[in-house]
């Protein structure tokens, strides 16, 4: 007599053993499970997927080559979205322009095909004359053009109170330029100026007007009228004071109401707009009258004008001849600041995409002055500035902070102009448009008709073969480009299954994998030992036939364009296989016989009660038996019985895997026993 508890049936999945599943009992605990030590039994077929081939590129003459995939027996590949072709050869020569794409193969059924590697495009190269240009930094010569692979001699730049010592290649000029040097890339000659005696270890100097003068020096006039006079330290008062104090001796000459004397104080000799000045408030300091005066200077020390404090002092000399013999050397002492650090060095960062340089902000620095091209010097307090395609720059780090000095120059770096001939180019992938020409930091067009394949429905265009991200037509090219399309199967019948008789439709097919072909699918039960046509919808053109050697349930496999079983008898557009999954049953109750039991969900059954012996698999390292069964997919739900009424409670299986494997988890509840799952391995 049956014994059939109807137990609300749960959905099982496959899980491993660590994660257990109760289903007929949720609160029941398990402490100890049986093993999940046997491999797989011997019986089932193992299936081995290809590695996917990896294509290599000479760029200098197209050809293709790829390693050779183990297990392969032939390559099938196409070009630029053509037919399909094979080969049993790992290489392939390309024309310019053309793209290639490999899948490899195997005629054996339990071999699978590779996924199609990652396309390759051949550009031919283009052989030009070529040019390449020379920049000059620290001097006002502007940049010249030489043929690549020249000699060429630079003309001798001068600087105002510095003398030339040569040209370097390297900003250290570690690297002397040589008559014999010959120019094959884009150049930076670095001009080594060295200060001459006169100027060394002068940090701070007077820039003042026309009428106020200097025997010290007197060439340090600047083209727009401003004297530069150097300030020198004056050990006199930095002991009276206790804190250093410089000075500069003047003379003041041709004041008048309208034409007073005024002057400034910046900390270096290079005028620019990253100076920092001390001034009178916000205003120039004054001499109102001519005479010979002292101006005194300290960034330690400050007096008091009656208005404010100030860096600055100005007394009058009584001898107006003043200065002179202040120095018997005609050199300034030497003299450094023990409490002044220098800025770290900024170190910069091209990004050539959009066309910037940028750098990590120094510690202590408050703005950076830059020079870009040999241009002037101009200041900044970003640390991201422009820097177009061909143009080169030096930075360093500035700050109004006291006790520091600034940074050193930096290195120069280049935003690197585009390879000649000034073009990139564009191939869209997966269609027939042919390869386009941009300009070097051009957009790619998006095309005004969306591409064709039969099948499919045209999805867009994107910017990697796993069409994750959506290609940007606004985007600028500085590189040869793929633009792939994406295609989405569309949802129309195709092709049917018939009968022999090509009379009697089965069943029709439904879209099954995308692969480079269309793949699809067809489910039916076979009752008795015939033959199979599959039809084609559009034009009644048929395939077959297709003989089936045994009942029961199966899977059609179909492509037009495709063929299995490639150079054996059995080449054909279809393959087929019975539609079931395999269950195994852990004997932990140690049952003299173990049986299953199952039905549809139109409850037929397929034997009757108590149902049918299954077969033994192995013994497991706790001793205990499992037990197997393979049962055909439209059989939903199964109970594992011992015949004498031990039984567990009724198995939902519509969403456990093949594989699965099942034993008795707990104590009875009410007629059956609650179950748990493992992956079988």
């Amino acid at each position: 007599m049956k014994i059939k508890n109807k137990i609300t049936a749960i959905s099982l999945f496959a899980l491993s053993l660590s994660s257990i599943l109760v289903a007929c009992n949720p609160s029941t605990d398990i402490s100890t499970q049986p093993s999940t030590e046997p491999a797989p039994p011997t019986s089932e077929i193992e299936y081995k997927t290809l590695s996917s081939p990896v294509l290599s590129l000479n760029e200098d003459n197209g050809l293709v080559t790829w390693n050779k995939v183990e297990s392969a027996e032939y390559y099938r590949y196409y070009i630029n979205n053509g037919d399909i072709q094979s080969t049993t050869n790992n290489e392939i020569q390309l024309q310019s322009g053309q793209s290639i794409s490999v899948v490899a193969e195997s005629s054996k059924d339990n071999i699978l095909s590779s996924e199609w590697s990652t396309p390759v495009t051949y550009f031919e190269k283009t052989t030009v004359t070529e040019y390449i240009t020379i920049y000059f930094h620290n001097t006002s010569i502007k940049p010249t053009t030489v043929l690549k692979g020249s000699t060429f001699k630079p003309s001798t730049p001068t600087k105002d109170l510095y003398e030339f010592k040569g040209w370097y290649l390297d900003s250290y000029y570690t690297k002397p330029l040589t008559d014999d040097h010959q120019f094959n890339e884009t150049t930076i000659l670095f001009a080594n100026f060295v200060e001459k005696d006169l100027i060394k270890n002068v940090s701070y100097w007077v820039k003042a007007s026309p009428n106020i003068s200097s025997k010290v020096i007197s060439t340090t006039t600047s083209s727009t009228g401003w004297r530069h006079i150097p300030l020198t330290p004056n050990e006199t008062k930095s002991k009276e004071k206790g804190k250093i104090i410089f000075s500069a001796d003047v003379t003041v000459s041709n004041v008048t109401a309208s034409n007073l004397a005024y002057f400034i104080v910046m900390d270096g000799l290079v005028d620019n707009s990253g100076r920092t000045y001390y001034k009178n408030g916000d205003q120039d300091f004054n001499i109102l009258s001519n005479g010979a005066y002292r101006i005194y200077f300290s960034v330690e020390h400050t007096w008091n004008n009656g208005v404010r404090d100030v860096n600055c002092h100005v007394e009058f000399l009584n001898n107006s001849s003043a200065p002179k013999n202040l120095y018997n050397d005609s050199k300034f002492p030497q003299f450094s600041s023990e409490n002044s650090n220098e800025l770290e060095s900024v170190s910069l960062n091209l990004n050539p995409y959009d066309e910037t340089v940028s750098w990590e902000p120094i510690e202590n620095a408050t703005s950076y002055e830059y020079v870009i091209d040999n241009g002037n010097i101009q200041s900044t307090t970003s640390n991201n500035i422009p820097l177009y395609q061909g143009s080169h720059i030096v930075v360093r780090a500035t700050t109004t902070k006291s006790g520091f000095l600034p940074s050193k120059w930096s290195s120069p770096v280049k935003q690197e102009e585009p390879e000649f001939p000034q073009f990139v180019y564009v191939y869209y992938h997966g269609s027939n448009r042919p390869s386009s020409k941009v300009e070097y930091g051009g957009q790619a067009t998006r095309p005004t008709n969306n591409p064709v394949k039969p099948g499919y429905n045209f999805v867009d265009w994107y910017e990697d073969v796993a069409h994750k991200t959506k290609f940007d037509f606004n985007k600028k090219l500085y590189k040869n480009t793929v633009i792939y399309a994406k295609f989405e199967y569309n949802n129309e019948t195709k092709y049917a299954l018939y009968e022999s008789n090509k009379t009697k439709k089965v069943t029709d097919f439904a879209i099954s994998e995308q692969y480079s072909w269309n793949e699809y699918v067809a489910k039916y039960t076979v009752s008795t030992n015939t033959t199979y046509y599959v039809k084609k919808l559009s034009d009644g053109t048929f395939f077959g036939p297709y003989e089936m050697e045994s009942t029961g349930n199966y899977a059609m496999y179909f492509s037009e364009e495709h063929r299995w079983d490639v150079g054996t008898s059995k080449e054909r557009n279809a393959y087929w296989s019975p539609t079931t999954k395999t269950f195994y049953f852990t004997n932990t109750k140690n049952w003299d016989t173990v049986y299953y039991y199952t039905w549809t969900k139109d409850n037929v059954y397929k034997n009757s009660w108590p149902g049918a012996a299954m077969t033994y698999a192995k013994t497991n390292s706790y001793g205990q038996n499992i037990y197997k069964v393979t049962i055909e997919d439209i059989y939903v739900n199964i109970i594992f019985n011992n015949t004498s009424g031990e039984q567990t409670c009724d198995i939902d299986l519509s969403n456990v895997a093949s594989g699965t494997g099942f034993y008795i988890s707990g104590n009875k509840e009410g007629n059956a026993y609650p179950i748990s799952t493992y992956t079988y391995q």
